[in-house]
């Protein structure tokens, strides 16, 4: 019993030793300085932050928008020729070893017509210029083969009346009608103007050639009678 509390109470001695300030080397207590605390915080200044001014691109080229060309709107009036006499064109030069090629386009609005390629394949295969007088209701139904006629500069377009009738005898308001509808929508579809008019069936009289000619055109007369048909010889590859 009485070992546990001598073992207790050398503890305790211990401890107490152990809270004496250490000596120095000299036997002395070291001294230990404590700094006042200041009551006042003294706030630092924050830097100032200045914002930095973005450099200024410059570009090296300006990108102009391109316009769009917009089309024009063909008129549908086909301008005014100005009046001429009567003149007929019955043959070139006979001097010259010349033959022009001439074929109508033509159909009566109740008979539809239709349209031969091979001649046109044949022509622009050997580069053959030829005259087409186009009749205005055949034009109206054949809008593409029109267009295809056009394309080819070397193919002069002419104008063969609306409907094809027998003119003479016709009053002068009906005559002028065959002429300007099919002149205008002639230029319509291909911007071209007649400058050539082929009597349909060769048929006319003083009214009809006075009316033409005041309507400015010239009277292209290869139909006076019936045709003949003419053998032609061409050179093959």
């Amino acid at each position: 019993m009485k070992q546990p509390i001598a073992v207790f109470l050398l503890s305790i001695l211990l401890l107490l030793t152990s809270c004496q300030a250490a000596p120095t080397l000299d036997g002395s207590p070291i001294a230990t300085q404590i700094l006042p605390v200041s009551s006042t915080i003294t706030d630092s200044p924050l830097p100032t932050l200045t914002a930095t001014q973005k450099p200024t691109l410059t570009p090296f080229f300006t990108m102009t928008p391109t316009p769009v060309p917009t089309e024009t709107p063909r008129p549908e009036i086909a301008p005014t020729l100005p009046h001429t006499d009567v003149s007929f064109v019955y043959h070139g030069d006979r001097e010259k070893p010349y033959v022009a090629l001439t074929f109508d386009l033509c159909q009566k609005p109740e008979l539809p017509a239709w349209f031969d390629r091979g001649i046109y394949d044949v022509l622009t295969r050997y580069d053959v210029p030829a005259t087409f007088f186009m009749g205005g209701d055949w034009m109206r139904t054949h809008v593409d083969e029109t267009l295809l006629l056009a394309s080819n500069p070397k193919f002069e377009m002419g104008n063969h009346s609306w409907s094809h009738p027998d003119l003479p005898g016709l009053s002068e308001e009906v005559i002028s009608k065959e002429i300007i509808k099919t002149q205008n929508l002639l230029y319509q579809l291909t911007g071209r103007q007649a400058k050539l008019f082929r009597l349909p069936a060769g048929l006319y009289d003083d009214l009809t050639l006075s009316v033409i000619a005041w309507h400015g055109d010239l009277l292209f007369n290869g139909m006076s009678k019936p045709a003949t048909r003419i053998p032609l010889l061409m050179q093959t590859e």
